[in-house]
């Protein structure tokens, strides 16, 4: 898409609903249901950590999130990480405990920091959805998505790991 200029030889600024009514009816519809998965996969993973469900149930939930991101974010013009758009690793034994049980027994500073991070990530995600409720900029929603998209990918392999 080549940017559009206004006087002075400034970039326009475009406003998401602007964008997305330049897209066909079903690009569009796609692009607001891909943001609203993702960040709705990142609100339930975030709810079965509160609610110290198992910590695969968790690591399921952050797992769908990127998927749907990724794609929202590759149709909105721009790169989207890993060609698979997955987020996966081997979940086994050590992930049936509870998130809360799980995590302390990483020790406490990776309890803290994981902690830490998924608490960043969901607020970036709120931030996300907010900016796009509010008819935000375009760019700066993508830049916005891409970094949610890169803070779930670390947070999952970083809970995936237990480092």
């Amino acid at each position: 898409m080549t940017p559009s200029f206004a006087a002075k030889g400034q970039p326009r600024v475009v406003q998401f609903r602007a964008y997305l009514d330049t897209l066909s009816p079903d690009e569009r519809h796609a692009v607001v249901n891909l943001l609203t998965l993702g960040c709705g996969r990142m609100a339930l993973a975030a709810r079965r950590a509160l609610r110290d469900e198992p910590c695969h149930l968790v690591l399921t939930a952050l797992g769908g999130v990127g998927g749907p991101l990724r794609e929202a974010l590759r149709r909105i013009g721009a790169a989207a990480g890993s060609p698979d758009g997955q987020t996966s690793g081997v979940l086994d034994g050590r992930h049936e405990p509870r998130w809360g049980a799980y995590l302390a027994s990483l020790g406490p500073a990776a309890e803290a920091a994981i902690a830490a991070e998924l608490i960043r990530v969901v607020q970036q995600t709120r931030a996300l959805g907010d900016a796009v409720q509010a008819d935000g900029e375009v760019d700066g929603i993508r830049r916005d998505l891409a970094d949610v998209v890169a803070a779930v990918d670390s947070l999952y392999q970083r809970v995936l790991t237990g480092g």
